[in-house]
């Protein structure tokens, strides 16, 4: 792994989104002008070199600090007189975060710390504005011709430790101060989950080391996954034995759900019960009991925490969905947006997508920093391209939102498994296998994202394998939503294991065409002739349906009209005549 320390400069757009809505097509024309007439030749000049584009966003690395620093005020006092003569309501505003940090190098990107605070520092920017990290400032400090005021400790987003903080206002920016961490953010608060220790219920003591064992692991398993906050392990110990209401268990930790269970043993046997609950309410929202032989108390410790870590996440989700979809629109924060959308996208039809993608941009609208939203919105763009609904631009806005959110969080394993995705997109297959397996590697209780990598992986021409993920994942997540068996049925067709197929795609795992198009492809491998005339009717329906969706009339009902539009998805040609063929024998015309 290559690392180096680097002055790192981010830049984006303020009031994208607002810009996109009311003028889309002239703001990417300016922007894209911009880009090639001012910005890149202006980053040249300082001996910069862009790592990526993002959308409207920018992430540019120095080999010195005075050039960032320097590159980013010639950059702003640009602005300000080019924009001057705009009108008011089009002008476009950068925000600039730079920071010095060590980075780690991959091809020509560059990932860590380093880059997530000068993000982070970008966030903090008025519009017009700059914000450097203490070690930027101490760099820039006398060597540049600018002023500076100190914001003091500040905690950013995603960061471990209080960042120091400093500011230049350059002559285009807006009057008054950056905004401060320490103010209310734009960003709203994820659901914060408490742990409390298993209750021993063994009556032996000694057991007690293995209570607090398990309660330690999932403390630490949860806080690796970014949906959730966490509470601190010292914070939920210090309530151990404490016999509280459950409400003013989740004041005293300030969580919105606990987790609390018992541990009880007979002979050889240990039960382990678990229950998630909303402090609020005191609602049960989940509720597991693990039976084990007891033959390796670390392999049931392990067992254990893997299954609550994989398993609790989409539950809490589930539950924040359910009472944000109680409010109306005009009470809900990006996080709610979030998961309302996502709740949506899961069904994975023609018209839940679109549906879903007004939810993710009203996200946005309200944080434009929200990295996630930025992820999913990338993704209903996606679920077209799948289902060969695509306008010709959706490849390159796919991979343009993909990496702005993992550039706005380099933490979140899901953002790296949906590049995953963008690469493929566009075509760029190595590197979607690449990201792919890098992500799985990653990947320890995730079951959701998980399933997607084997997903990615039958794309791109690796059936086998896909499968074999597909399986682990449904096995991490026993309460998986129909989307895994989605995923799975489509991994078994290709891997031409047929008689699987048709077991699996059923009932609601038939989200959308790609289920129903392989359950006709395997009746018709398998010679099942009434079975695959019944699949290609309804197969034909569904299809017909999505391209109404999208006002395309797609001409006569043969393999090609309707699933012809699937070719992008699969790298091989050999896994797209294996469709058509079972299409064919199906009963579909050629």
């Amino acid at each position: 792994m290559e690392r180096r320390l680097a002055a790192i400069l981010a830049a984006d757009v303020a009031g994208y989104t607002a810009l996109m809505g009311a003028d889309e097509a002239g703001t990417l024309r300016r922007l894209t002008d911009l880009r090639r007439e001012f910005l890149e030749p202006l980053i040249d000049e300082h001996r910069g070199r862009v790592v990526k584009l993002m959308g409207d966003g920018f992430l540019v690395e120095f080999a010195s600090v005075v050039d960032a620093v320097a590159c980013a005020l010639a950059w702003q006092d640009g602005m300000a007189e080019r924009e001057a003569v705009a009108e008011e309501d089009k002008q476009l505003h950068f925000r600039i975060g730079v920071n010095l940090g060590d980075v780690i190098v991959e091809g020509g990107d560059i990932h860590g710390d380093g880059v997530n605070i000068a993000a982070r520092l970008e966030a903090l920017a008025k519009p017009g504005g700059i914000c450097l990290s203490g070690d930027a400032y101490r760099y820039a400090k006398g060597r540049v011709e600018a002023e500076f005021e100190d914001l003091g400790e500040q905690a950013l987003k995603n960061i471990a430790e209080p960042v120091h903080v400093y500011q230049i206002i350059a002559d285009g920016s807006e009057a008054g101060p950056a905004r401060t961490a320490g103010e209310p953010s734009p960003l709203p608060e994820k659901p914060s989950i408490a742990v409390l220790p298993l209750a021993n219920l063994t009556g032996d003591p000694g057991q007690e080391h293995f209570c607090d064992g398990i309660t330690e692991d999932i403390i630490t398993e949860l806080s690796y996954l970014p949906i959730i906050q966490v509470v601190a392990r010292h914070t939920s110990f210090a309530l151990k034995g404490a016999k509280l209401e459950i409400r003013e268990a989740g004041r005293k930790l300030g969580a919105h759900y606990v987790v609390e269970g018992s541990l009880r043993r007979a002979a050889n046997r240990v039960r382990i019960s678990v229950q998630l609950i909303e402090t609020e309410t005191g609602k049960q929202v989940w509720a597991e009991r693990y039976d084990r032989e007891l033959d390796d108390m670390f392999a049931v410790q392990d067992e254990v925490t893997r299954s609550i870590a994989a398993i609790l996440p989409g539950r809490v989700q589930d539950a924040v969905t359910d009472r944000a979809s109680r409010k109306p629109a005009a009470k809900m924060g990006a996080y709610e947006f979030l998961v309302r959308g996502k709740s949506i996208r899961d069904a994975f039809s023609a018209e839940a997508t679109l549906q879903a993608r007004r939810f993710f941009e009203k996200a946005i609208e309200l944080d434009p920093f929200y990295a996630k939203a930025y992820g999913m919105l990338g993704d209903t763009y996606l679920v077209d391209y799948m289902l060969g609904l695509a306008a010709e631009d959706a490849p390159r806005l796919i991979l343009d939102l993909t990496r702005k959110a993992a550039a706005l969080d380099a933490t979140d394993v899901s953002l790296q498994e949906a590049l995953g995705f963008a690469y493929l997109a566009v075509g760029m297959w190595e590197d979607a296998e690449s990201q792919f397996d890098r992500t799985l590697s990653q990947i320890a209780n995730q079951a959701e994202q998980m399933l997607w990598c084997g997903y990615g992986l039958m794309m791109v021409g690796r059936p086998e394998d896909a499968r074999d993920v597909s399986l682990k994942a449904k096995a991490l997540d026993p309460l998986h939503p129909p989307s895994f068996d989605w995923a799975l049925g489509q991994a078994h067709y290709f891997a031409k294991d047929h008689e699987e197929t048709t077991r699996v795609l059923r009932g609601e795992a038939m989200l959308n065409s790609l289920a129903y198009s392989c359950l006709a492809g395997a009746y018709g491998q398998l010679g099942r002739a009434g079975e695959a005339a019944r699949a290609i009717e309804a197969f034909v329906t569904v299809r017909r349906r999505e391209f109404e969706s999208r006002d395309i009339v797609p001409g006569g009902d043969t393999v090609v009209t309707l699933a012809g539009g699937y070719r992008g998805m699969l790298r091989r040609e050999t896994d797209w005549d294996h469709l058509a063929d079972g299409l064919h024998k199906a009963g579909l015309p050629e």
